[in-house]
């Protein structure tokens, strides 16, 4: 595999096309892979029937950490991979400056985005019923993939940022944007080490707490967000920032 299976790894670029964000993103799994990486065993005691029964029962506490993917979750990983890798295909640092730029100008102006940026982000669901396994299924996918790519020379320049490929929040249970924001934004200070959370606590606008994550979000290049909602709901959005 491109990367070692830890949170944070210093970039690895295998192609080069001027677009060090894709190119620095993990390759795809197959499915033979992807089962290897996410399938993790429990071995019982070889004498476990001579034991007494509160040592037997005791031994099955081990349980949880058996995992055994099903088909289905290749097709989950395949879809949170293409939307996070769509992402880096139509950006590049140049794009990114531009549209912060522009951002900045609609804040101050109150107008519209007059750039052909797209706006629609890459979304998709996953319904069902509270307790099958959804946010878990998706996690274990996410986590076959490091969460933070740190840049630090490309081509031969120097080039430092943190790339984040995916984060993974809870929607508030009031639906309230600044919250949500403010969830995001502590995502982020969590996965980077910064204190971005602490900057905008204190007594902002919605609007100026949205229009602070779109920019923290362009800064470090996020890749995909992952919404999942608070019982009783069972709807898992998974949404492509920008």
């Amino acid at each position: 595999m491109k990367y070692r299976a830890e949170k944070m790894v210093d970039a690895i670029y295998t192609e080069t096309n001027g677009n060090l964000f894709l190119e620095a993103v993990p390759e795809i799994l197959g499915k033979q892979e992807f089962k290897k990486s996410m399938e993790s065993s429990f071995r019982l005691p070889t004498d476990i029937k001579n034991r007494k029964s509160q040592e037997r029962r005791a031994a099955l506490s081990g349980l949880g950490s058996w995992f055994l993917p099903m088909d289905y979750m290749y097709s989950l990983y395949d879809m949170l991979y293409r939307a996070m890798a769509s992402t880096y295909q139509t950006k590049s640092v140049v794009e990114s400056i531009r549209q912060m730029n522009q951002i900045y100008v609609n804040f101050r102006t109150g107008k519209e985005a007059d750039l052909p940026y797209a706006t629609q982000a890459f979304t998709g669901a996953i319904l069902g019923v509270p307790g099958i396994g959804k946010t878990s299924a998706i996690q274990r996918c996410l986590s076959t993939m490091p969460q933070v790519i740190v840049h630090q020379n490309y081509q031969g320049k120097s080039f430092y940022t943190k790339q984040i490929l995916y984060l993974s929040v809870e929607c508030p249970s009031d639906c309230s944007v600044k919250t949500l924001a403010f969830n995001i934004l502590s995502a982020i200070d969590t996965a980077i080490g910064s204190d971005y959370f602490e900057q905008v606590s204190k007594g902002l606008a919605a609007s100026a707490v949205a229009t602070k994550l779109k920019i923290v979000c362009m800064n470090h290049h996020v890749g995909l967000i992952v919404i999942a909602p608070v019982p009783p709901s069972c709807l898992l959005r998974v949404n492509l920032i920008l």
